[in-house]
C-alpha cells in the first residue's frame, strides 16, 4: 500500500535516513523548527535503503566531496521569522 511519510532530519551537515526501497522524495518542508522530508513509500516493501541528505546553509562554507552540484537538489527552506535558510540535497551513489 502506498503512502506518504514524514522524515524529520537531524540538525547536522550530513546524515543518512533509513526508507523503504523505491521510496520517491516528493517535497522538503520546514515544520515547527524542524527539516522535515516528506517520502511516498511503499508500506509492504520490507527492504530498507539508506538515503543520504546534505543541508547547507546559506553562506556557510560547503566541505570537500559535498559540493552540492553533484547532487539532487531537494528544496530551500526558512526558518519561522525567515532569519535563517537552508538548502536541502540528496546525495547521489558515487
Amino acid at each position: 500500500m502506498k503512502t506518504i511519510y514524514k522524515y524529520p532530519l537531524e540538525w547536522a551537515d550530513e546524515q543518512a535516513i533509513a526508507m523503504p526501497k523505491g521510496a520517491k522524495i516528493l517535497s522538503v518542508q520546514w515544520i515547527r523548527g524542524q527539516v522535515c522530508i516528506y517520502a511516498l513509500v511503499d508500506t509492504d516493501e520490507k527492504t530498507c535503503e539508506a538515503h543520504q541528505f546534505l543541508i547547507i546553509g546559506t553562506g556557510h562554507l560547503i566541505r570537500p566531496n559535498t559540493e552540492p552540484a553533484v547532487h539532487y537538489f531537494l528544496g530551500t527552506v526558512h526558518n519561522e521569522d525567515q532569519s535563517l535558510v537552508f538548502h536541502i540535497f540528496e546525495k547521489k551513489e558515487q
